[in-house]
């Protein structure tokens, strides 16, 4: 921050402010996860049955039960945090459909806003300013974000004003250069901004160039009318009628033009990338980071420890802060992204609202509890421990209109209130369901799964089990009994919902 009357030393030390800005950020993450390293020892989970059945047995000392929590999806940035976030954004999808454009903004340091800042003080570069950078740059994002959805810039953004038609992508995004005579504002900054390479045979020394051959598909070929390939990708416009530009020494043409939407870009003066798409790949796309894995190798050589000392508390305490190293591991932060983080802005964002829903067997609620609490004070406390699934249940035996909904569709016309744990009648506004996965193999929990996405009206488990008027003991049995399970239908509809969100090695 600058202030009159007082030095600029430390606005002025170019990468070793960025650096000091890099430094506070990883201390205040240091800080976030010394206390989850230092709670691991106090903080145990256990299913509220488990809880019963060990203070029944006599065991009222908490190390005599429960399992250690480690890096929590509340740990922004987490693994947790960016599976959660990933499978919202899927659930999304499910509801409204895979995505129609996928859009790319990027920050230009040339912004008005950034170098008449910078201008104050004479010497500086944007690089040596990530904390101005990141401000104008939220600000145009949610700019952006305003135009999209409140302007409804490309219409409404709630699944029901699908672009479908050639002439509705054209309308929406080019991959020309502008007429000079017609735009010239236009051609302008999309020479500046849109245009990709040169690369290819014009310049094989490119970042984009891959064995020889650029990795964007660049340069592309003409095409006279919009088409869409057997695979659903979209073949803009490209016409050759002699619009060319010259760049780095070379000329380019429409074959090199990055898709845009020209009022987008003219208005925001910046690298505004505007695609057509109909998969949820582009969602997997977005979690790249999350799904690939690290790019990475690394070996460690330790010497072997004699004995079993160890015991579980200490293998639990290396499991710990093995997951915590492995979150830190050849992880790069730049000045940026620290500016960013520190500032508190959203790292994500999704609209409508997803509410996760929680599901468990009978009796089988977690609950967390600390290792000084004696288990009898505990089960005292918790007492029948309110879920959304429970209060589903209490719902559905207060209100008659609560029992036309599923569990998972329950949140789009119920809010739950998290503060008094119960559900109450919606008034406004629009949210998603989305029931956390269970694995295949977790037996009676992906079975209860199963017929939550189904069953309506439920006031207690035994309903979820009941198929036409018998209770059934299992809820693999009920399974059954509505044909849930017939000849390979349970693993065609398996395969379908993890196809949606998993990638190829993951399946």
């Amino acid at each position: 921050m600058e202030r009159l009357n007082e030095a600029l030393t430390l606005i002025l030390c170019g990468r070793l402010r960025q650096q000091l800005i890099v430094d506070a950020f990883t201390c205040l993450q240091e800080v976030r996860l010394d206390y989850i390293r230092l709670n691991q020892k106090t903080i145990r989970k256990e299913v509220l049955c488990g809880l019963t059945d060990a203070v029944s047995r006599g065991d009222t000392t908490p190390a005599s039960i429960g399992r250690r929590v480690v890096l929590p999806s509340s740990f922004t940035g987490g693994p947790r945090y960016m599976v959660q976030n990933y499978q919202d954004a899927m659930a999304i999808c499910r509801w409204a459909g895979p995505p129609d454009l996928f859009i790319t903004f990027t920050c230009n340091p040339k912004w008005p806003e950034i170098t008449e800042f910078l201008a104050n003080i004479p010497g500086q570069r944007p690089e040596d300013r990530p904390d101005v950078v990141v401000r104008v740059f939220k600000i145009k994002l949610d700019e952006l974000i305003c135009d999209l959805t409140t302007k409804e810039h490309f219409g409404r953004t709630i699944a029901d004003d699908k672009p479908l038609t050639p002439e509705d992508i054209d309308r929406i995004l080019c991959a020309e250069l502008p007429d000079t005579e017609v735009d010239l504002i236009g051609y302008e900054i999309i020479v500046q901004s849109m245009m990709h390479g040169p690369c290819g045979s014009m310049n094989e020394r490119s970042p984009c160039m891959e064995d020889g051959k650029c990795s964007k598909h660049y340069p592309r070929s003409f095409q006279e009318t919009k088409t869409v390939n057997d695979e659903g990708y979209a073949l803009y416009r490209r016409r050759n009628n002699g619009h060319t530009t010259t760049k780095n020494g070379q000329v380019l043409d429409n074959r090199f033009v990055i898709p845009y939407n020209i009022d987008l870009v003219v208005k925001f003066q910046a690298h505004i990338n505007v695609e057509r798409c109909n998969k949820d790949r582009s969602l997997k796309y977005l979690f790249k980071y999350m799904n690939k894995g690290p790019d990475m190798a690394l070996a460690r050589i330790e010497q072997a420890r004699e004995g079993n000392n160890g015991n579980e508390a200490q293998n639990n305490q290396e499991q710990v802060i093995g997951e915590i190293q492995n979150h830190l591991k050849c992880r790069y932060v730049s000045a940026f992204e620290a500016c960013w983080r520190i500032f508190s802005f959203s790292i994500q964002y999704k609209n409508p609202p997803v509410q996760r829903l929680t599901f468990h067997l009978e009796g089988h609620q977690e609950v967390i509890f600390e290792d000084h609490e004696h288990l009898d004070d505990v089960l005292e406390r918790v007492g029948a421990k309110k879920t959304t699934l429970t209060e589903w249940m209490t719902a559905n035996r207060m209100y008659p209109e609560a029992r036309e909904l599923t569990y998972a569709d329950f949140p789009t016309q119920w809010v739950w209130l998290s503060d008094e744990k119960r559900w109450k009648p919606r008034e406004n506004g629009n949210n998603i369901g989305r029931i956390y996965f269970a694995h295949p193999a977790s037996g009676e929990k992906y079975y209860l799964r199963l017929l939550l996405n189904i069953v309506k009206g439920a006031t207690c488990f035994a309903d979820i089990r009941t198929v036409n008027g018998i209770i059934h003991p299992t809820y693999k049995e009920a399974c059954h009994a509505l044909g849930l399970l017939d000849g390979d239908h349970e693993w065609h509809e398996g395969l379908v919902e993890a196809a949606t969100w998993s990638t190829g090695p993951q399946m």
